[in-house]
């Protein structure tokens, strides 16, 4: 199993060094980042029937989390990202927080199949720490 920095540029390795994104603040702090969403499936369809698909999503949501993070104290209506701006151990932390919770599932809830939860399991065995 790859470590967490192979995971997480392989899984950049999808995205454009820079992201453009409207963004629409909403009462109470709350805030949208446009299209975000939508850009970051296009992304992870790209994964459907690799190998490490499950860990593969799973990192691509960390780091549309982080992003996400990231516009919350952006002071403008667009943000202009450079993905290396991105907090590596903020990304980590989802990552590896979503990881421990489907590990965590009893059996009739998984949330991944008994290969996919055998590399996550490796992951925190081993590489990825």
């Amino acid at each position: 199993m790859k470590d967490f920095k192979q995971i997480l540029a392989e899984t950049l390795a999808y995205w454009p060094p820079r992201v453009s994104f409207g963004i629409r603040r909403l009462p109470r702090g709350r805030m949208i980042v446009r299209q975000l969403t939508d850009f970051s499936e296009e992304i992870a369809e790209a994964f459907v029937g690799h190998s490490n698909e499950f860990v593969l999503r799973n990192m691509n949501w960390a780091i549309v989390t982080a992003i996400h993070a990231y516009a919350k104290s952006y002071p403008r209506h667009t943000l202009k990202l450079d993905l290396k701006k991105l907090s590596p151990s903020a990304i980590r932390a989802k990552f590896e927080s979503d990881m421990q919770h489907c590990l965590g599932l009893p059996p009739d809830e998984q949330c991944a199949s008994a290969d996919q939860l055998s590399m996550v399991t490796g992951y925190f065995a081993g590489a990825g720490k």
